[in-house]
């Protein structure tokens, strides 16, 4: 692997930062990049700007698919770094520049060493819309249209607060299923003098508040986060209202009771302040994100083969990730790399990717693909 380059193109990404669903460029800027690396296939606009690279063995063998993300967060970067984010409100901190830079030095792996490809198909994947949640399942009804089918699926995260390196193992579940719920009370204004004279939300959405709080348990949580009453206007009594929150769980089921138990708390505290129009509207929809035991096995004896420092979770991610649905056609695990114990935290303005992970993650991805190819050979 050149790491220059490659350390090259991540930087290039994180100064060049796409929201969800507008990668057009990143897409066109790594589709060059790809196409240097001479592979069998490249697949472009999958999903929208989703990009899919296929590397093809020598030799018959399984398929195994690997993903990344592309897109960047809604946030001003505070680092002033000769790479900072030049798109205003927007930047990569969440590291998937520094994922889709892992995959790029897998990619040139490939095509520099003709006995890497012995066995088998890899797939290499370049997701957009991770972070709205969307940008998996339409790739994955692409790929569905495309005929593409893969024995094994594979990704990984950078963690914030663990050393450098070390592959964090997540057995069963690996992260919270999620959904944002957006409800809306509307009711009608009255003068500031005459509060009486209104149908305010505003004691609806503070009693709901605190019915919210029995979510926080140990496999659930819900968190606040918008809300909206009236106008800054010191003479009118609010008359509409809104709040935002987001739900998760560590099932798919778990989650769908919430919903269910928060729309009728909705129609109930809105019911005893008045008569209410009421709406209660979903977005970022995320499944749990639940490791296969083969695939997951897979990664653990990679780890324990090349010697690299393992923890095991204890308890899976609160934050969700759209992998959940390549999971659900594939046996997949989704695993953490350590990106320091002192590195700021995942969506934070100071936070910029530990570039010293790119060429030890994409050696173990390469140690993956091979271990895949061992398993089945075993297998038969």
């Amino acid at each position: 692997m050149n790491i220059s380059e490659i350390t090259t193109i991540r930087r290039h990404l994180h100064q060049h930062p796409e929201l969800s669903g507008c990668e057009y460029n990143t897409a066109e800027y790594l589709t060059r990049f790809l196409e240097k690396c001479r592979p069998y296939k490249i697949y472009t606009g999958v999903g929208g700007t989703g990009i899919i690279v296929h590397f093809k063995g020598k030799k018959p063998g399984i398929s195994c698919l690997f993903r990344c993300e592309m897109d960047a967060l809604p946030i001003t970067e505070e680092n002033k770094l000769p790479y900072t984010s030049l798109n205003n409100g927007v930047a990569h901190l969440c590291g998937h520049d520094g994922h889709a830079a892992i995959l790029c030095g897998v990619a040139q792996n490939c095509g520099q060493n003709s006995s890497f490809l012995e066995y088998g198909d890899l797939y290499l994947l370049f997701q957009p819309a991770e972070e709205i949640g969307t940008g998996a399942r339409e790739m994955q009804q692409e790929i569905e249209r495309l005929g593409l089918r893969f024995n094994y699926a594979f990704a990984l995260h950078n963690l914030p607060g663990r050393e450098e390196n070390t592959i964090i193992l997540s057995p069963g579940i690996y992260a919270y299923a999620s959904v944002g719920v957006e409800i809306k009370w509307r009711g009608h204004t009255a003068h500031a003098a005459e509060p009486h004279l209104a149908l305010n939300p505003t004691p609806a959405i503070v009693e709901l508040s605190e019915i919210l709080k029995q979510y926080d348990t140990a496999t659930s949580l819900c968190t606040i986060v918008h809300i909206c009453i009236g106008e800054p206007n010191y003479g009118i009594t609010p008359g509409n209202g809104e709040m935002h929150l987001t739900i998760r769980a560590t099932e798919d089921s778990r989650l769908q009771q919430m919903q269910q138990e928060i729309e009728r708390s909705v129609a109930q505290v809105s019911a005893k302040y008045g008569t209410f129009e009421t709406s209660v509207i979903y977005h970022d929809h995320f499944p749990a994100t639940v490791n296969n035991p083969e695939a997951f096995g897979i990664i653990e004896a990679c780890a324990l083969k090349e010697g690299y420092k393992m923890e095991y979770a204890t308890h899976p991610q609160k934050g969700s990730d759209d992998f959940a649905f390549f999971t659900q056609h594939s046996k997949a695990a989704f695993f953490d790399i350590g990106c320091g114990e002192d590195h700021p935290a995942l969506h934070c303005p100071d936070y910029d990717f530990n570039e010293n992970l790119i060429e030890p993650a994409a050696q173990f991805i390469g140690c993956v693909y091979q271990q895949t190819q061992l398993t089945a050979s075993t297998a038969v």
